[in-house]
C-alpha cells in the first residue's frame, strides 16, 4: 500500500510557528510515502517573510527527511499580497507547487471561506494567469464559493493550462461548513483532471461527532460523485504521538492564532483521537476496508491518485 496526504503535518504547528528546533523532528515510526505541506503559515503574507520562511522550513526538511524517504511537495495557504510576475514565478522555482486565492476572509485575489460570496477579482484573474505560467497549481481549498466558481469558470473561458485541486477540504452537501466546497465546485475540479482531498478535522465535518464516521459521510459522497480516480486524502492531521495535554494545548496555540475571529468554529479535539498516532493513515484504511471499500478502490484513495497527479506535473 503506498500511503499519501495532500495536507499533513509531519510537525506541530505551534513548534513550527516557535521555532522549536527540539520538536522540529519527523516521527521515526511515519507510514507515509508522499506529503503535502504548507511550508509558510497563512498569516505570512509578504513576498519576502513568504520566502524567508519557506526556505527555513526546507532547511529543516532536508535535514530530517533523510535520503527523501517522504516525497514532499510545499504548498501555501495565502497568496503573497501585491504579488508582482516575478514573485509568482519565483514561488515556483524554489518549490511552490500549490496555492490558494485566499485563506480566510477576503484577499486582493478574491474571497476567503468566510467571504463566500465575494467575488474573484481580476487581481485574482492576474493571479490564475501567473500560476499557469508558472506551472503552480490553483489550491481552492480556503477559497469563499463565488470565488471557486469564478476561478472555474475563468479557466475554461481563457482555456489556461492551470491545474486545480483542492488539497483538504469537505462536501457542503454534507455539512454545511463553509470550509467544505459544494458538489457544482467539486465536480468543476474533476473536469478539469483535478484531486479533492479529504480532511479528516472533526469541526469541518459534523457539528458534534469527534469520530471518524463523519469523514466516512463525505468520503462516501465524494465517492459517489467524482469517483475513485478524483478522490484522495488531505487530512490536516500531525503525524506523530500527541499526549492529551500536548494535543489540548497546541489547539489552543493554533486556535488563537489562526482562528481569532472564531469563523472556522474550531472546536477540540479537531482531529479524531484514533487518528492520534504517526501511522494514521493505515487507521483509515483499515475502516475503510472494514466498510466494504475494496482494495483495489482503497489504495487509489490512500496514496496511488495523488501520487500519479504529482508524477503527471
Amino acid at each position: 500500500m503506498r500511503y499519501a496526504d495532500f495536507l499533513g503535518f509531519l510537525f506541530p504547528q505551534n513548534a513550527l510557528i516557535k521555532k522549536d528546533k527540539k520538536e522540529l523532528v519527523i516521527d521515526p515510526n511515519i507510514k507515509l510515502d508522499l506529503c503535502g505541506v504548507t511550508s509558510v503559515p497563512p498569516f505570512m503574507k509578504k513576498i519576502s517573510e513568504i520566502v524567508r520562511e519557506h526556505k527555513w522550513f526546507c532547511e529543516i526538511l532536508k535535514k530530517q527527511n533523510q535520503n527523501n524517504k517522504i516525497k514532499i511537495f510545499c504548498g501555501l495557504q495565502h497568496p503573497p499580497e501585491n504579488a508582482i510576475p516575478s514573485d509568482i514565478s519565483y514561488l515556483g522555482d524554489i518549490g511552490i507547487k500549490y496555492m490558494t486565492l485566499a485563506y480566510e476572509t477576503e484577499s486582493v485575489y478574491g474571497g476567503g471561506f468566510a467571504t463566500p460570496q465575494a467575488p474573484l477579482t481580476e487581481e485574482g484573474k492576474w493571479l490564475l494567469r501567473m500560476m499557469a505560467r508558472a506551472g503552480i497549481i490553483l489550491d481552492l481549498s480556503h477559497a469563499g464559493h463565488r470565488t471557486a466558481r469564478e476561478a472555474l469558470v475563468y479557466i475554461h473561458e481563457k482555456n489556461l493550462r492551470l491545474k486545480v485541486v483542492a488539497s483538504h477540504t469537505g462536501c457542503w452537501s454534507i455539512y454545511s461548513h463553509y470550509r467544505n466546497l459544494p458538489d457544482d465546485v467539486l465536480l468543476g475540479i474533476k473536469e478539469l483532471n483535478g484531486i479533492v482531498g479529504l480532511a479528516t478535522v472533526t469541526f469541518k465535518l459534523d457539528q458534534y461527532d469527534n469520530t471518524l464516521n463523519p469523514f466516512f459521510n463525505h468520503f462516501n459522497h465524494a465517492l459517489n460523485i467524482l469517483g475513485e480516480d478524483h478522490i484522495a486524502l488531505g487530512t490536516d492531521g500531525l503525524y506523530r504521538i500527541m499526549d492529551a495535554k500536548e494535543e489540548a494545548a497546541r489547539f489552543e496555540v493554533m486556535k488563537k492564532k489562526l482562528d481569532p475571529r472564531g469563523n472556522f468554529k474550531a472546536r477540540y479535539p479537531d482531529q479524531p483521537m484514533e487518528l492520534n498516532r504517526p501511522d494514521r493513515l493505515t487507521v483509515i484504511e483499515n475502516e475503510m476496508i472494514k466498510r466494504g471499500i475494496s482494495v483495489k478502490t482503497a489504495e487509489k484513495i490512500m496514496g496511488e491518485n495523488l501520487a500519479k497527479f504529482f508524477s503527471e506535473l
